[in-house]
């Protein structure tokens, strides 16, 4: 049971770090999310899970890449300024059974 809470309790966590940005609040740094979807996604997860968690936080992302064994997943709008915006790309890597193997943030600049 308190596995179950302390599952609920870092989704809300993940959802207000995920509001904050979207609503034009605090920057959102990318260990801040790899650290929040860890608590959420554990390794292990089989990826189907991992796509229907994303889908239901509304995070977009890619298809599972059987070649790649990954999906990729952004948070667009983390930070901006005149010339630049700047995303948080999440790479979460499958081993050869569809497990989660590992979780990943980077910060993508975009601009001229």
């Amino acid at each position: 049971m308190e596995c179950h809470f302390r599952r609920i309790s870092s989704v809300i966590a993940l959802l207000s770090t995920i509001c904050m940005s979207s609503c034009g609040g605090r920057e959102v740094k990318p260990a801040e999310v790899e650290s929040s979807l860890k608590k959420v996604v554990p390794i292990g997860t089989r990826h189907e899970r991992v796509s229907d968690l994303l889908d239901s936080l509304g995070i977009e992302h890619s298809p599972y890449d059987t070649s790649a064994r990954q999906i990729l997943a952004i948070k667009r709008n983390t930070k901006s300024n005149i010339t630049t915006r700047s995303d948080v790309q999440v790479t979460f890597t499958f081993d050869s059974s569809g497990a989660l193997a590992a979780v990943r943030a980077a910060e993508v600049l975009t601009g001229p």
